[in-house]
C-alpha cells in the first residue's frame, strides 16, 4: 500500500461521510464541504418538500465530493 491508497481511500471516506450526513440532515454535507449556498438551498427543499429532498441531496455530495 503506496500512499496513493491512503490519499484515495481518505477521500472516499470523506464523501461517504458527506453524503451520510445529507442523507440524514440536507445540507449538512454540502455544508461539511464548504458549499454553504448549497447547504442553505437544500435545507430550505428539505423543508418545503420532504424527506424525499434527502437522497437528492446525498447524491449532490457524491458529486460534490467527485470534482
Amino acid at each position: 500500500r503506496g500512499i496513493m491508497d491512503t490519499s484515495r481511500r481518505n477521500h472516499m471516506i470523506k464523501v461517504a461521510l458527506g453524503a451520510l450526513c445529507s442523507f440524514l440532515i440536507p445540507g449538512l454535507g454540502q455544508f461539511f464541504y464548504g458549499k454553504w449556498a448549497w447547504a442553505a438551498l437544500w435545507l430550505v427543499l428539505a423543508i418545503c418538500a420532504g424527506p424525499v429532498i434527502n437522497i437528492a441531496a446525498a447524491a449532490h455530495v457524491v458529486f460534490i465530493g467527485v470534482d
